[in-house]
């Protein structure tokens, strides 16, 4: 179990730092427009992300250990609060960032999340999950969907 909880806390700290490096990208080329393979990697890239925070948010009750909850509802903030900052930028790549639930539901995440730093909460957490997992499944659904058309169109 060791093993895996160790991999996952890599994994989650590479794409909070890959996600900390797109950020800076997108303040320092505000005006540039991407190419729809660009689009479409970025959203995968959040499709990972989510999945990952989901995950997360879905077995973190199991860890025993304090430090390890504490240090994963950080990186889990950390990534959230990317995502709220990289979303004006996001929307213009493609419709499914610029989705008021899709904000909205991360925000409530993050608010969720804070609160469980303070004082660990079952009920919160489970609230959390539900949220993150819908954001997952709003983002796959949009992906599918957009794939779908360009199928469609080929």
């Amino acid at each position: 179990m060791d093993g895996y909880i160790y991999n996952f806390i890599r994994k989650l700290e590479e794409l909070v730092l890959l996600q900390e490096k797109s950020v800076n990208i997108i303040l320092h080329a505000k005006s540039i427009k991407p190419s729809s393979e660009v689009s479409m990697r970025v959203s995968l890239f959040y499709l990972d992300i989510f999945e990952m925070l989901s995950e997360l948010l879905n077995n973190i009750e199991f860890l025993e250990e304090e430090n390890k909850k504490s240090y994963l509802l950080e990186l889990a903030l950390e990534s959230l609060s990317l995502t709220l900052v990289s979303l004006p930028f996001l929307s213009s790549l493609s419709p499914m960032f610029a989705d008021k639930e899709l904000a909205k539901d991360i925000e409530e995440v993050v608010v969720l999340l804070e609160d469980m730093l303070m004082a660990w909460d079952e009920e919160k957490l489970r609230i959390a999950s539900q949220y993150m997992s819908k954001v997952y499944q709003l983002l796959r659904y949009y992906l599918y969907s957009a794939s779908r058309s360009y199928q469609n169109m080929s």
